[in-house]
């Protein structure tokens, strides 16, 4: 014998579910860094336009908004002026083309040279042995402090 349930229980069934997915917008989720609109979005910390989608990135913080930058050394240098902020930093890794947490990747200076002129990239992989560009960690740039522009 199958029970049908009445229409006074499914109206407090859908109330339910209704009420949960409201609970649920209230707490940020970082999955991983927004969309960029490249050409249009400015960076969060030299207000240039960020025209390069592989320099590209990103700090998601703790309740959820983005702050986008037009490379690796613009992040660094705002999370050195911003030591309080709370949430995670994200790259675009200038080799693989992907989205990756900032402490993931492998960072290299002077491979290109970058619009703000940090020359600070990301990479999903330490550059090969012999190559005289020596990759470095999150930590180690962090630890290092805001990178300075190159001049010329």
């Amino acid at each position: 014998m199958t029970r049908s349930f009445s229409r006074r229980e499914m109206i407090m069934v859908a109330g339910a579910f209704a009420l949960l997915a409201a609970c649920g917008e209230d707490m940020p989720q970082v999955a991983g860094p927004r969309p960029i609109a490249i050409g249009i979005d400015d960076c969060a910390w030299c207000r240039m336009v960020i025209d390069e989608d592989r320099l590209a990135a990103q700090f998601m913080s703790a309740d959820g908004r983005a702050s986008s930058f037009g490379e690796a050394g613009c992040l660094v240098a705002w999370m050195s002026a911003n030591p309080a902020a709370e949430g995670t930093p994200f790259v675009r890794t200038l080799d693989a083309g992907d989205w990756r947490r900032a402490a993931s990747a492998r960072y290299a200076t002077g491979v290109v040279k970058t619009p703000m002129r940090f020359d600070l990239t990301a990479h999903a992989a330490p550059l090969s042995d012999g190559d005289p560009l020596a990759t470095e960690s999150w930590n180690e740039i962090l630890g290092r402090g805001a990178p300075h522009a190159r001049q010329g």
